[in-house]
C-alpha cells in the first residue's frame, strides 16, 4: 500500500515542461515529490510515443528506459540524494530549554547530537547539530513544521553539508503570527525534520520542542470571554439578571449551588470547545452532579454573559443552537426583545446576558450560543484560563 500511495502522489503532483527543441534532441523538465516525501523509493513511469529513442540522459535522478510496441517506457528512479531514510532518530525538548540538561546520544544515530528550541525573545527557531562521526553529512534538507498560529507553517530548506567533527547552528525566524484566538490554543509544538546522507546511507532526524504554555492571543475570542450558569428549572426567578447586566455591576451569583454560580470554561475544558461560541459544558464533578436530573427534563434554561467594548454603537447579532431559543436578553441593565438582532449596544463598555431555553425533550447536553457585532468589531474582556 505504501508503494501504491508513493506512486499515486508522484503521479498527482508531477509536472512535465517541454523545452525548446534543438535539432533531433528534446528536453523536458520533470518535477515530482522526492522519495523522502512520499515514503517509498518507487520510481515514476513515463511513456513517450513516437520513434524509439537513441539515448536518454537525466540529471538529478536515474532514468532507465526500454522500447515496447512503438513506445518508449521510462522509469524515473530517485537518486541517492533523494531516497527514503534507512535510519531515523529523534531528540525532544519537552519544555523548550535553551540547552539540554545533559548531553545524550541519539540511540538510532549515535554519531549525532542535536537540540531544537524556540527563542521567543528573538522570535526564532534554533537548531544545533553536531556530527561527531567519521562520515560527512551531505544533501541536507530541513523541513520545518510550525504551530498553526504562524502564517508560514511548513518550510522546506536546502542546507549545506556538515563535515565530520563539526557543529552547526541554524536560526530561522518564526514569522508572522495569525490573530485568530483558536490558533493560540494549547502548547505550541515545533518540529525540525532533517534528511541527509551520512556517507552513502540516507538518514533522518527529528528535533522537536514544545513551549511550556500557550501563547497569549492578540485578541480574546467569545469562548474565552463568557461566563455561564445553569441549567435551571423554569420556576427559578431570573429577574435579578437585569440589574447585574449593567456594564459596571458586580456579577453576583444567583445562588450558592453549582448550577446557579457563574463559571468560565476551565483551561482543560476550553480546548475542546468552539472558540467563537459559548458552550454549556463543564467537567467539574460538583456541577455535573448538580445537573444530572436535567438529563431527563423536557425543558430547562441557562444564562450566558460577556463583557465587551465597542468603538462605536452598533447592533449585535445573536446566534443560538437550533436545539434551543433565546428566552430573554439583558443588555446594559435593560431587558431587550428576544430577537436575532439586538439593538442598544453603545460605544465603550457593555455587558450582555442571554437566557437560553431548550426545546422540548432535550437533555443537559452542550448547547452553543454566539454574539457578534452586526458591523465593525468588538473587543471582549477575556477570562481565558
Amino acid at each position: 500500500m505504501t508503494q501504491f500511495a508513493a506512486y499515486e502522489r508522484q503521479f498527482r503532483f508531477c509536472r512535465i515542461e517541454a523545452q525548446a527543441a534543438a535539432g533531433a534532441e528534446r528536453t523536458f523538465h520533470i518535477t515530482r515529490p522526492i522519495a523522502a516525501e512520499v515514503g517509498d523509493d518507487t520510481p515514476l513511469t513515463l511513456i513517450l510515443d513516437g520513434a524509439p529513442l537513441k539515448d536518454v540522459r537525466a540529471t538529478e535522478f536515474v532514468c532507465e528506459h526500454h522500447d515496447a510496441e512503438g513506445k518508449t517506457i521510462l522509469n524515473a528512479a530517485h537518486s541517492d540524494a533523494q531516497k527514503i531514510p534507512v535510519k531515523i532518530g529523534a531528540v525532544d525538548n519537552p519544555d523548550n530549554a535553551a540547552t539540554p540538561a545533559k548531553s545524550e546520544k541519539i540511540a538510532e544515530l549515535p554519531d549525532l547530537q542535536a537540540w531544537c528550541y524556540a527563542d521567543l525573545q528573538t522570535k526564532e527557531l534554533v537548531l544545533s547539530l553536531e556530527n561527531s562521526g567519521t562520515a560527512p553529512l551531505a544533501d541536507v534538507r530541513a523541513t520545518l513544521r510550525f504551530p498553526p498560529v504562524y502564517a508560514d507553517g511548513v518550510r522546506r530548506i536546502e542546507l549545506p553539508g556538515l563535515p565530520a567533527g563539526e557543529k552547526k547552528t541554524w536560526r530561522w525566524p518564526l514569522g508572522e503570527e495569525r490573530t485568530e484566538s483558536a490558533l493560540h490554543d494549547g502548547r505550541p509544538y515545533f518540529v525540525a525534520e532533517l534528511d541527509f546522507r551520512a556517507g552513502t546511507e540516507p538518514q533522518r532526524l527529528f528535533a522537536t520542542t514544545r513551549l511550556p504554555e500557550a501563547l497569549s492571543p492578540q485578541r480574546a475570542c467569545f469562548r474565552d470571554a463568557v461566563r455561564m450558569f445553569g441549567p435551571v428549572d423554569q420556576n427559578v426567578d431570573l429577574a435579578p439578571l437585569q440589574k447585574i447586566s449593567a456594564a459596571d455591576a458586580t456579577l453576583d451569583d444567583l445562588a450558592a449551588t453549582p448550577d446557579k454560580k457563574w463559571f468560565a470554561n476551565s483551561a482543560d475544558d476550553h480546548l475542546k470547545l468552539d472558540s467563537e461560541c459559548a458552550s454549556l459544558y463543564r467537567t467539574d464533578k460538583s456541577w455535573r452532579d448538580a445537573i444530572a436530573p436535567f438529563a431527563v427534563k423536557p425543558k430547562w434554561r441557562f444564562a450566558v454573559t460577556a463583557d465587551f467594548t465597542l468603538a462605536q454603537a452598533t447592533a449585535l447579532k445573536l446566534t443560538v443552537d437550533p436545539r434551543a431559543k433565546a428566552q430573554s436578553i439583558y443588555l446594559n441593565g435593560h431587558l431587550m426583545a428576544a430577537a436575532e438582532k439586538i439593538e442598544g449596544a453603545t460605544a465603550g463598555a457593555n455587558r450582555i446576558i442571554v437566557v437560553i431555553e431548550t426545546a422540548d425533550g432535550r437533555g443537559a447536553t452542550p448547547l452553543r450560543v454566539r454574539v457578534e457585532p452586526a458591523a465593525g468589531t468588538l473587543e471582549y474582556k477575556t477570562l481565558r484560563p
